[in-house]
């Protein structure tokens, strides 16, 4: 191993390892102190997911929500075709061909219909499909 990598992840460890002490000191939950330490070195994190419910722009991260509304906006069928994976450390956004197609189809639909509600979801129904 390099040996200046080894240093690194020594000096991180002992910065984490102080950083546990204060915090313990102060009285603060070891969840929060572990959610701190995350924060401050993401790529310990396991958690990688989207990190929206709804909607086109997709983004991928450790702030994945814990539970969606039932409400339902444009694009949310084609969704189903993207995915988050971690990549080289970092969580990172998987678009499929499909999801392109999809999103491509949403945004004809919107074009066409977007005056219209009814004729827009109807459109929109069937991107996904």
């Amino acid at each position: 191993m390099n040996k200046w990598l080894l240093l690194i992840v020594i000096v991180l460890l002992l910065e984490v390892g102080i950083a546990a002490f204060v915090l313990s000191a102060n009285a603060m939950p070891w969840e929060s102190i572990w959610e701190q330490i995350l924060a401050a070195f993401p790529f310990l994190s396991s958690k990688c997911g989207i990190e929206s419910c709804h909607g086109l722009e997709i983004t991928c991260g450790q702030n994945v929500p814990e539970a969606c509304d039932a409400m339902y906006m444009a694009g949310d069928n084609c969704r189903m075709f993207v995915s988050c994976e971690k990549q080289d450390g970092k969580c990172q956004v998987v678009k499929s061909l499909r999801f392109e197609e999809c999103k491509t189809c949403v945004q004809r639909c919107e074009a066409k219909f977007g005056s219209d509600p009814s004729a827009f979801f109807t459109c929109e129904s069937a991107c996904a499909q």
